[in-house]
């Protein structure tokens, strides 16, 4: 540094993180840890009055009564705290930690009830969750560079067999509500409805949305799960008929009185008939594993991301020792 120059932040308690370990580094391990970590040069002058104002050894060479002097407790090697205080190992575990706040997977948006009437936002909604049925599943903390960095460092974890298995999972449920949505409208009396087109004015219109037989299978799905049948709540206060399930309601039919008259009671027998189906069985146990998967995945999850050390390196690692 140039003479008036303060040091940059983080520099005095490097030192004194240093000077505090067992073994002590010599000055010139630690002046030269100074500079990989922030870039500038120390002089002894400055490292030594750091030292005396902390009581610390001044040198790895300790007087006598600085050797009866209890030091700070040990951190770990040099290495280990280059990486802790670049924020490389915290950023690591902001990933385990983020990644297990992602794992979401409500049914209404894998049966994409979240693309209704523009709206984008609803409680429930997971906007880390990416793909769909015709798409890999992931998350969007996959995409981070630390991401795969953590993965470098944990390479033979059961954390990411566990992410693969829950991710398949996740692909595997969403196939099976797709299968079962095509069942309900392709049943003979559905199909009689007709279906409002896309883009036409529900007002305008006479038919069974898109709605229809998602709504169907979501409402026999958590029934099932209760191991109930609800006594589903319907709103017609117009042409259109509404499926409610609170705070949202779906538009499933429109059309003169009594065509909702006729979707309403369709609806009803759709959602009981369903429950005879095997493709239901299938689907319900798809879902109770993947949520067994997750509860597993989640606590690995959470020890990573309160892990001391990280073993081996990665190309960040690398990175970080040839720049500083």
């Amino acid at each position: 540094m140039k003479p008036g120059e303060h040091p940059p932040k983080g520099t005095k308690e490097l030192v004194l993180k240093l000077a505090g370990s067992k073994p002590r580094p010599t000055n010139k391990e630690i002046r030269e840890a100074v500079q990989r970590t922030f870039g500038v040069e120390i002089v002894d002058r400055t490292l030594i009055r750091y030292c005396e104002k902390a009581g610390l050894p001044t040198s790895s060479r300790p007087s006598r009564q600085q050797e009866e002097r209890p030091t700070a407790p040990e951190k770990g090697d040099l290495w280990a705290l280059q990486r802790e205080l670049s924020g490389h190992w915290p950023g690591l575990r902001e990933m385990a930690t983020a990644a297990r706040e992602q794992l979401a997977a409500p049914l209404p948006q894998l049966l994409g009830l979240t693309r209704r009437h523009g709206v984008q936002e609803l409680p429930w909604h997971n906007r880390e969750l990416i793909g769909g049925e015709d798409n890999q599943v992931s998350l969007r903390v996959e995409q981070h560079v630390l991401f795969g960095a953590l993965r470098e460092h944990l390479p033979d974890a059961s954390v990411w067999a566990l992410l693969d298995q829950w991710k398949r999972g996740v692909q595997e449920l969403i196939q099976g509500l797709s299968g079962l949505c095509s069942w309900v409208s392709d049943q003979p009396d559905a199909r009689g409805m007709g279906q409002v087109p896309a883009g036409v004015a529900l007002t305008e219109a006479s038919g069974l949305t898109d709605y229809f037989a998602r709504t169907a299978v979501l409402n026999v799905i958590e029934d099932v799960h209760k191991d109930t049948e609800s006594d589903q709540e319907y709103e017609s206060p117009s042409v259109v008929l509404w499926w409610v399930r609170r705070p949202e309601r779906y538009a499933i039919a429109a059309g003169s009185p009594e065509a909702i008259a006729r979707a309403r009671d369709l609806h009803i027998s759709l959602r009981r008939r369903l429950r005879d189906l095997p493709e239901l069985g299938q689907v319900v146990r798809k879902c109770r594993e993947v949520q067994e998967v997750r509860a597993k995945l989640e606590k690995e999850l959470e020890r990573i991301s309160h892990s001391a050390l990280f073993p081996s390196t990665c190309q960040l690692c690398q990175n970080l020792a040839n720049t500083r």
